[in-house]
């Protein structure tokens, strides 16, 4: 059964709507924990679409490996690089981590974020 990439675009906008209404509000770890999740599923759903396997309990890095692969070339090293540093950040939100991240930080990750699903969720 083919992924339905635009209707995964529209649900991901809806969150991550709500993640930069979240950072406005002045809650920025909960900001980043909704922003990390919805590029967690985002890529998910690209990368069934690519016909990768992906478990369900797959975090964002190994996705991110399958995604830049050569044969996959969904993303660039670049790119990859820098959605590590949004795993992180997700990471330190969630779990308790140290958490010291400027609202400038946050808010490029948020743009970061929903600039990656829409070149990745609009790919063919």
């Amino acid at each position: 059964m083919p992924w339905n990439l635009s209707v995964s675009a529209a649900v991901f906008e809806g969150l991550l709507d709500q993640a930069d209404y979240l950072f406005k509000q002045g809650y920025e770890r909960a900001a980043a924990v909704l922003a990390g999740a919805a590029l967690e599923e985002g890529l998910k759903n690209r990368a069934r679409a690519s016909g990768l396997e992906v478990g369900s309990k797959e975090t964002l890095s190994p996705i991110i490996v399958k995604l830049k692969a050569i044969e996959v070339g969904v993303l660039t090293e670049f790119e990859a690089k820098r959605l590590e540093a949004v795993a992180k950040m997700r990471n330190d939100a969630a779990h308790g981590g140290e958490f010291t991240y400027s609202k400038e930080q946050i808010s490029e990750t948020l743009s970061e974020v929903r600039k990656t699903l829409e070149k990745v969720l609009s790919a063919h």
